[in-house]
């Protein structure tokens, strides 16, 4: 995999506002942020993702605020075992 400077931006943004999550067979990668301060934000996170990935993301409404969830086995195994 090359590390495009979207792509380290990405890692980025995943360590400081993300999470990998890894049980049994299932990979997901995941984002939080606040409802309000973060929209603008996560707007342009999801450019990144669908230039970088190809993936189309729709916003998590949840209670303590804004989130995604991305199931990318591949990648998330990568970021893991790297």
């Amino acid at each position: 995999m090359n590390i495009s400077k979207e792509l380290a931006e990405l890692v980025g943004i995943i360590i400081g506002d993300g999470h990998i999550y890894k049980n049994f067979n299932k990979y997901r990668i995941g984002f939080t942020g606040n409802i309000i301060t973060d929209r603008l934000y996560f707007d342009y996170i999801k450019e990144l993702i669908k230039k970088e990935w190809n993936r189309n993301l729709r916003y998590l409404l949840q209670a303590m605020g804004l989130g995604w969830l991305l199931i990318l086995k591949k990648l998330a195994y990568y970021l893991l075992m790297n």
